[in-house]
């Protein structure tokens, strides 16, 4: 448990400051394309979410794999059912930090 605390921090911190780089103006991109910091760092926090759902839906399938491969080992269900109790948290603490960034990036604009 104690390795998993920086990572932890450090992701709550990345989380919390996000909201402080949408405070510049418009930027103008080579290609013609105007934009501006808010949409950059939504745009980077839907493909974090995507990913994050991709990856959280491959181990909850894979610890469902696990409990179906079993064959009635106690030891294998064990497993599965913890795979998939830890995906679906950390799904549920992604989908709770984006929904505070994005409350946040909503009061700041």
């Amino acid at each position: 448990m104690r390795s998993r605390l920086p990572w932890f921090l450090g992701l709550m911190m990345m989380a919390a400051l996000l909201p402080y780089g949408a405070h510049a103006e418009i930027l103008n991109v080579n290609t013609g394309i105007t934009t501006t910091v808010n949409g950059v760092v939504r745009g980077i926090v839907n493909i974090i979410l995507l990913l994050s759902g991709v990856i959280a839906t491959g181990l909850f399938l894979l610890g469902a794999v696990i409990m179906v491969g079993s064959t009635g080992n106690d030891q294998y269900v064990t497993i599965g059912k913890r795979l998939m109790k830890a995906s679906l948290i950390g799904f549920v603490i992604v989908l709770s930090s984006w929904m505070t960034v994005s409350t946040v990036i909503t009061l700041l604009y």
